[in-house]
Order: C-alpha cells, then sequence, then structure tokens
C-alpha cells in the first residue's frame, strides 16, 4: 500500500473456488491491505469431477498459510458443492448477519493497490 498509515477497517469477504493461480494474484493484494477482518467463502468441489477436490484445497491452503497479519477470520467454506448462485448468495447471507459493510472480492477480480484505500469511502 502507499500509505502506511492506512488501517484497512472495513471487513473484506474474498470468495474463491478451484483457481489457485488467479487466488494467488487476488490474495497478494488483499495480503498488502491487511483487513483487520476476513471472510473466506469457498464452495466445495462438485462430485463429477476427478481432481477438483485437490483443487479447492490447494486454494483454500494456500490463503489459510499466508494470512499471516493480524485480523479475525471467518471461514465459510462447504464441504460439498453448492454451485456459484447458491454459495455466493449463502455465504453473503452469513457475512451480512454480521455486517453493515463489506469488500467483496471474487477469485478473477484483480484490485489495483490502491483500491482498498478509495473503496471504504464509498462503503
Amino acid at each position: 500500500m502507499d500509505n502506511d498509515n492506512f488501517v484497512l477497517t472495513t471487513p473484506v469477504v474474498f470468495i474463491t473456488f478451484n483457481r489457485l493461480d488467479t487466488a494467488q494474484e487476488v490474495f497478494e493484494q488483499i495480503k498488502k491491505a491487511a483487513p483487520r477482518k476476513l471472510y473466506l467463502i469457498s464452495d466445495g468441489a462438485r462430485q463429477n469431477r476427478q481432481g477438483e477436490a485437490k483443487k479447492v484445497a490447494e486454494v483454500r491452503g494456500y490463503i489459510e498459510a499466508g494470512i499471516d497479519w493480524d485480523c479475525e477470520v471467518h471461514r465459510i467454506y462447504a464441504d460439498s458443492n453448492m454451485g456459484c448462485r447458491g454459495r455466493i448468495a449463502s455465504g453473503l447471507d452469513e457475512v451480512f448477519e454480521h455486517e453493515d459493510t463489506a469488500i467483496i472480492i471474487e477469485d478473477d477480480i484483480k484490485p489495483h493497490n490502491t483500491f482498498f484505500q478509495i473503496l471504504p469511502d464509498y462503503a
């Protein structure tokens, strides 16, 4: 982040599935912002997709291992596949049971390094 004094107090919701490469890029930007509260929403693997459970586990593992700052982490992980609509909707319902506002990022949205500094002004 450009401003060393910046503290991200708006909760961040990171929605992932099975794409490690894109999740890594996005997570590195989240990591730089170091939000005080992080919600992780992840769908489960589809039963008919060989190797998908491993991919989902790799994404979750990468993120879990990378959380090296002081933050409150909420894991909203599905054990089985709920589908994009079902997992995102139910995950966000859970987030907004506890939060009034949040920054929502999917694993294919690569935010600019100033994104987390600017967006809370509009939340």
